[in-house]
């Protein structure tokens, strides 16, 4: 299984984002996101289901790029990680 994790610099995203209610800016991550087989984990945390590849995680990566004019000037950080087991540790508290 393969994720994306991305963090947003809040300072540009206020001043880049086209309206004044910025948090929306993570809205429009997730209806890109989705579509493509990303499930939201936490706003800035997508894993991809069973089929998605380190390929279509690049994909994604560049069609927020090119649909979000904000997008690539607010993260500061975004990175693709592989996630070999995904276990819950509820049980263990």
């Amino acid at each position: 299984m393969y994720a994306i994790i991305f963090k947003l610099d809040i300072t540009l995203l206020e001043q880049l984002y086209p309206s004044k209610h910025w948090h929306n800016a993570y809205d429009d991550i997730q209806k890109i996101l989705e579509p493509l087989g990303f499930n939201i984990y936490q706003q800035n945390i997508y894993f991809g289901n069973a089929d998605i590849t380190p390929v279509q995680c690049v994909l994604a990566t560049q069609k927020l790029a090119s649909n979000l004019s904000w997008f690539t000037s607010s993260v500061s950080e975004m990175k693709m990680l592989r996630i070999e087991e995904n276990a819950d540790l509820i049980p263990a508290l």
